[in-house]
């Protein structure tokens, strides 16, 4: 809940006037998609007192605490390249038309660190 405040009111700080809303998308069965159902059926009262971190909320810190993650083979730490699986096409996002390479916005992985390769 916390980030998409900020969004909000990051919006608003810059002009804007109208309604914001903020979409999140979640993948099903990931660590993620725990920490939304649990956000979803946590009270007010739950609410405000994870408001500056859910980890104050104890069921939150749980569900982080205990995650499994997949472990990286060898390769994979060796060159951070064999940990992404780069997309062959663009992909739209939010239903939005395209009218060119990346919808205008150029190329979505130019800001990447990857360290030296």
């Amino acid at each position: 809940p916390t980030v998409e405040a900020q969004a909000i009111k990051r919006a608003h700080r810059i002009g804007q006037k109208k309604p914001v809303y903020v979409e999140t998308l979640v993948l099903k069965d990931t660590l993620e998609d725990q920490m939304f159902q649990r956000r979803k059926k946590m009270s007010a009262q739950e609410h405000h007192k994870a408001e500056k971190s859910l980890l104050d909320d104890d069921v939150m810190a749980r569900l982080i605490q205990e995650a499994d993650f997949i472990p990286l083979l060898e390769e994979e730490k060796d060159d951070v390249r064999q940990q992404m699986a780069p997309l062959e096409f663009p992909q739209r996002l939010f239903g939005m038309r395209s009218s060119g390479a990346w919808n205008g916005f150029g190329n979505p992985d130019k800001d990447l660190v990857l360290g030296d390769l």
